[in-house]
């Protein structure tokens, strides 16, 4: 998409390549969308980058509906922004398969998610029973991005 400015908005464009990375590098928290029998469901998550795919560990409780939304989802969404003001944000959307990171895979997973995701304190599952976690991966085939900049 191109560039257009306007004195109250300042420019706004698709970010690079180089910049969609950084924003998924360091904002570390976002929304992912999944989809099952018509209906929508967002979470927010953390999560991990690697450069190629992003990692995100999901806790699982009891009535949980995440397993079945991720097991009914041919393709995930998730969105972030990384916002500083009204006049000055990015915005990056990445929709994909979702998967189950394989054990070979393990490692790289936590690895992305130690250096990346925001890490939810144990606080935030007070009162959950039988709580389990899956690693799952969201693996790009389509990445738009926006940004909002004064000049």
């Amino acid at each position: 998409m191109g560039e257009t400015s306007g004195s109250r908005r300042g420019s706004r464009r698709e970010l690079s390549r180089e910049e969609v990375d950084a924003v998924l590098e360091t904002v570390g928290v976002g929304t992912l969308g999944l989809a099952a029998d018509g209906q929508a469901y967002t979470i927010p998550v953390s999560f991990g980058y690697d450069g190629h795919a992003l990692y995100f560990q999901l806790a699982i409780g009891e009535n949980c509906k995440k397993v079945e939304y991720i097991e009914q989802t041919d393709r995930a969404s998730f969105s972030v922004t990384r916002f500083e003001g009204a006049d000055r944000w990015d915005s990056v959307s990445v929709v994909g398969e979702l998967e189950q990171v394989p054990g070979c895979d393990l490692d790289l997973a936590i690895a992305s998610m130690t250096e990346n995701a925001v890490l939810a304190e144990f606080a935030a599952f007070d009162g959950m029973t039988d709580l389990s976690f899956c690693i799952v991966r969201l693996v790009p085939d389509e990445i738009t991005s926006r940004t909002a900049h004064t000049a």
